[in-house]
């Protein structure tokens, strides 16, 4: 839906970048255990994304970028704070769950205001 809504971007090679960026990320999502690794890198395709986009759309774009941003720091409170229980590996699967559950509220925000701003 971001790639689709920035086709008419300011800054096409920008956009180019950070669908680079954004495969990267897909293919980093395969790996379960590597969530910090492609919720960064989503950020960072999103962040690239509000830069090429147009002035209307970045406030959509820039709230998916926080997404990822705020639930990595959710993620990352609920490990150290030993959200539910040890897993065999001892991790602690409710911490992720705690942080993919506040990425995807975020995400589903900023898709909304995303949805809005191309609308206008």
């Amino acid at each position: 839906a971001a790639w689709w809504s920035t086709r008419e971007a300011d800054r096409a090679t920008l956009r180019v970048c950070g669908l680079g960026i954004g495969v990267l990320a897909a293919a980093s999502s395969v790996v379960a255990w590597a969530s910090p690794l492609w919720m960064t890198l989503l950020a960072i395709t999103f962040a690239v994304w509000a830069v090429a986009a147009p002035r209307a759309l970045r406030p959509g774009l820039a709230t998916l970028a926080a997404a990822q941003l705020v639930g990595l720091g959710a993620l990352i409170v609920a490990i150290e704070a030993e959200v539910g229980p040890q897993d065999s590996y001892g991790d602690y699967p409710a911490a992720f769950g705690v942080g993919l559950l506040v990425t995807g509220v975020g995400s589903v925000l900023g898709l909304a205001v995303l949805a809005h701003s191309a609308r206008s």
